[in-house]
């Protein structure tokens, strides 16, 4: 995770950004947790969607791994569309979710499963109280990959953050629930002044 938090530091100096409002959504949050926890004077604020301080175990990331390198990603595809997406949203808009499995079908074998290595070492439950910026950590009711309970557990562990459930929605509820999504985050940024 240091190293994907060090390449959003290269992007925000590339930009010449030099402080933000960070928002990450699953392995995206966990990012946006090691940018504020070892770059915190480039981070205003954080949105940490459908996340944790932990996803997941070493084992089930090394079932992951495994299962990835004996099969590839088309083995697993139906299965991640079934912990992404709401059973409701996956029968009402089956073309968006074909969509998207063959977005993470057409991802790199060698790049997913480095992915599943930061998020098999990332455990920030033990350092992510040391955030000192504010925070809101938004759920999707029905996520199944990061369900609700990692939510409130982070939301507890960052000193005075904000927790909001996503009704009707899985594990990309800006996907499943754009409105409640922005209605959330435009309140906290104008509870910031960002806007």
């Amino acid at each position: 995770m240091d190293d994907l938090a060090g390449d959003v530091v290269g992007l925000l100096d590339r930009l010449e950004v030099g402080q933000a409002l960070v928002c990450g959504i699953s392995v995206g949050g966990l990012i946006a947790q090691a940018l504020a926890l070892s770059h915190s004077e480039r981070v205003r604020a954080l949105v940490l969607c459908d996340t944790g301080a932990r996803i997941g175990s070493v084992e089930s990331w090394e079932q992951r791994i495994a299962a990835v390198r004996a099969s590839g990603l088309n083995a697993l595809a139906s299965a991640m569309m079934d912990r992404w997406f709401s059973n409701e949203f996956r029968e009402r808009r089956g073309v968006d979710v074909r969509g998207y499995s063959n977005m993470l079908v057409r991802t790199t074998v060698d790049g997913y499963i480095g992915t599943c290595y930061a998020l098999r070492d990332a455990e920030f439950r033990q350092t992510v109280s040391r955030v000192k910026c504010r925070t809101l950590v938004l759920c999707g009711a029905q996520d199944i990959a990061t369900p609700p309970e990692l939510g409130r557990e982070l939301a507890r562990l960052i000193p005075g953050a904000e927790f909001s459930l996503i009704e009707n929605a899985g594990h990309l509820s800006c996907i499943e629930q754009p409105e409640q999504v922005v209605e959330r985050m435009m309140r906290f940024f104008r509870e910031v002044q960002i806007v």
